[in-house]
């Protein structure tokens, strides 16, 4: 319990240093002193600040699978608007990605994530998905590519305007 509490320590500090500084300027140590951690036990967890940022989405993705699998044969629909409003409740944390310019960093993130909730939709009308081999790339990839759509169109749609829009792109 106390590595997680550290992680999350350092992640938040990370964020409000984010919010004084750019990325670039940020040193491993102010990142420590804010959090009230020793170098040791930052690099016992990360090697680096982008570590911190990815294990902040690992975690944040942990969360939103665990709400995603309560539901019962979830549809295209359901998984599409889960996505859109956890990203919305996150929006935030995104744009502040977005400022240190590090959205990058979800890119291989998303195919992770993908590829493991392809693996857990057996009983659902998305199994279907699986049994192409481009699902992931095309899935992630699609899902990076709406985000920054939304975030530089400043969130203008809503959870359920982008899950329809995605769902019907082709009507």
């Amino acid at each position: 319990m106390e590595h997680k509490k550290s992680k999350a320590l350092l992640f938040m500090a990370l964020y409000h240093l984010l919010n004084k500084k750019r990325y670039e300027d940020i040193t491993i140590k102010e990142i420590c002193d804010k959090a009230g951690i020793s170098r040791m036990s930052f690099y016992r967890s990360f090697s680096s600040k982008d570590d911190i940022l990815i294990g902040y989405c690992d975690e944040a993705f942990e969360n939103f699978f665990e709400d995603f699998s309560k539901l019962k044969n979830p549809s295209g629909y359901d998984l599409l608007l889960a996505i859109f409003s956890f990203w919305e409740k996150n929006k935030r944390q995104l744009l502040t990605l977005e400022k240190a310019n590090k959205l990058n960093l979800l890119m291989p993130q998303f195919e992770s994530y993908t590829r493991y909730i392809m693996s857990k939709l057996d009983h659902s009308e998305l199994s279907i998905i699986k049994k192409n081999p481009l699902s992931v790339p095309i899935i992630s990839g699609a899902a990076y590519s709406i985000l920054l759509y939304w975030l530089n169109n400043n969130f203008k749609e809503t959870p359920v305007e982008l899950a329809n829009y995605t769902l019907h792109m082709h009507d």
